[in-house]
C-alpha cells in the first residue's frame, strides 16, 4: 500500500465514520445543538462535505469537488447560527453528498504521487499542515474531529454509543 493508497482510505473511512454515525438521525434531530452556541449536526455535516472540497483542492487543483455549490454555499459560518431546516439540505441529500465525496476523494487520493505528497501545502494551510501530504492527513483528522463532536449531540439525544 502507498502513502497515497494510506490516505485515501484513512480519508474515506473517516467519511464513512460520520455517515455511521448518523444513520439512525432524523432530520430533526440534524438540529439539535449540545449545548447553546455548539453546531448542529446539519451544520457541521455539510461544512465537512464544504470544507473538505475546499482542503483537497489545496492538496492539488487536480481535486475538483463533485458537490454542487448551490449546496457547499449553505454552510458558512453566518449559516452556523441558523436552525431554519428551509435553509439547509436534506439530510438525505447530505447523505448523499458525503457519499458522492468519499468515493471521488478516495479514488483521486489513492493515485497522487509521492513526490506530491513531500511538497510544501499552500501558504494558507502551511502552520497548520507543512506538506500536502500531512494537508491529506489533517483533512481525515478535521473530519474525525467532527464525528466526536456528533458523539456529544447522540449522548444527548439518547442515542446508544456506537463504540
Amino acid at each position: 500500500m502507498t502513502t497515497s493508497q494510506l490516505l485515501a482510505t484513512h480519508l474515506k473511512h473517516q467519511l464513512g465514520m460520520l455517515k455511521w454515525h448518523l444513520d439512525d438521525f432524523s432530520d430533526a434531530d440534524m438540529f439539535v445543538r449540545p449545548c447553546p452556541g455548539a453546531n448542529h449536526a446539519m451544520w457541521q455535516t455539510g461544512h465537512i462535505v464544504a470544507s473538505t472540497g475546499q482542503l483537497l483542492a489545496m492538496v492539488s487543483d487536480t481535486f475538483r469537488t463533485p458537490i454542487a455549490e448551490g449546496l457547499t454555499s449553505r454552510f458558512t459560518g453566518e449559516t452556523a447560527r441558523l436552525d431554519d431546516p428551509s435553509a439547509f439540505p436534506t439530510l438525505a441529500e447530505l447523505r448523499q453528498a458525503v457519499d458522492t465525496l468519499a468515493d471521488a476523494a478516495g479514488s483521486w487520493a489513492a493515485e497522487l504521487p509521492q513526490s506530491l505528497l513531500e511538497q510544501p501545502s499552500p501558504d494558507p494551510v502551511k502552520a497548520w499542515a507543512p506538506t500536502r501530504g500531512l494537508l491529506l492527513a489533517g483533512i481525515a483528522s478535521h473530519v474525525q474531529m467532527h464525528v466526536g463532536q456528533i458523539q456529544v449531540i447522540r449522548r444527548k439525544l439518547g442515542k446508544p454509543h456506537l463504540f
